[in-house]
C-alpha cells in the first residue's frame, strides 16, 4: 500500500495496479479497488475520512461482489510517526484498524523553517512548474513532509504551508530543499 500526505490530505492506494476485489460481480467480470482509505489530514496527528471495501452478496453457495462500499475512518498518527492507529465503520460495525510504515525513507515532525533568499514556491517538485509565491528571505514555513528523494536518499523538495489548511494558502506547495533553513536570525524571538 502506497500512502501518500499532501499538506491537508492523505490517501492510501494499494500498490497493485488495478487491483480488484476477490470476488468478480454477477457476470464474472472482476470489480477495480484501488483506493483503501483517503481523508483530511488535520493538525500533523489525525486523518478524518473514508474507508472502502468490496461489498458481496452471497447466493446458492456463490459469493459475488456488487460494489466498493465506503463508511468513516479515523484515524491518529502515532509518537513515532510512523503509525496511524483508530477504528473505522464498515460492513461488520465499528472495528479497529491501524498502519505501520514499514519503508526505510526518513520522516519527521512538521518543522517551521525558513527561506532562503530567492526562494520560490511552486505548483509541484519542478523548477518548470508553476510559481504559486515567491517568499521574503526569512520568512517561515512548516515543512509538511518530504516531496522528493535524491539519489542518495536525501530530501530534495519538501511540502510546505504556512499552517493553513487547504489551497488558499500563501506559502503552500513545494520548495526545493536547498532554499530553506533551520537557523533562526538574530533578534528574533
Amino acid at each position: 500500500m502506497i500512502i501518500v500526505t499532501i499538506p491537508s490530505y492523505m490517501t492510501a492506494t494499494y500498490a497493485k495496479e488495478n487491483k480488484a476485489c476477490r470476488d468478480p460481480d454477477k457476470d464474472g467480470k472482476p470489480v477495480t479497488f484501488q483506493t483503501d482509505f483517503e481523508g483530511n489530514f488535520t493538525n500533523g496527528s489525525t486523518v478524518e475520512g473514508f474507508i472502502y471495501w468490496c461489498d458481496t452478496f452471497t447466493k446458492d453457495g456463490k459469493t459475488y461482489t456488487t460494489g466498493v462500499a465506503h463508511g468513516p475512518i479515523f484515524l491518529k498518527v502515532g509518537k513515532d510517526y510512523k503509525t496511524l492507529s483508530g477504528n473505522f465503520t464498515g460492513r461488520n460495525g465499528n472495528e479497529s484498524i491501524s498502519f505501520t510504515n514499514i519503508t526505510l525513507e526518513k520522516e519527521f515532525k512538521l518543522v517551521i523553517v525558513r527561506t532562503k533568499a530567492g526562494a520560490k514556491i511552486y505548483q509541484d517538485t519542478s523548477t518548470d512548474s508553476r510559481v504559486r509565491y515567491t517568499p521574503a528571505a526569512n520568512t517561515k514555513v512548516i515543512i509538511e513532509h518530504v516531496a522528493a528523494y535524491g539519489a542518495a536518499g536525501d530530501p530534495t523538495w519538501y511540502a510546505v504551508s504556512n499552517g493553513t489548511t487547504g489551497p488558499a494558502g500563501p506559502n503552500q506547495g513545494y520548495i526545493p530543499a536547498n532554499m530553506v533553513t533551520c537557523n533562526t536570525p538574530k533578534n528574533d524571538p
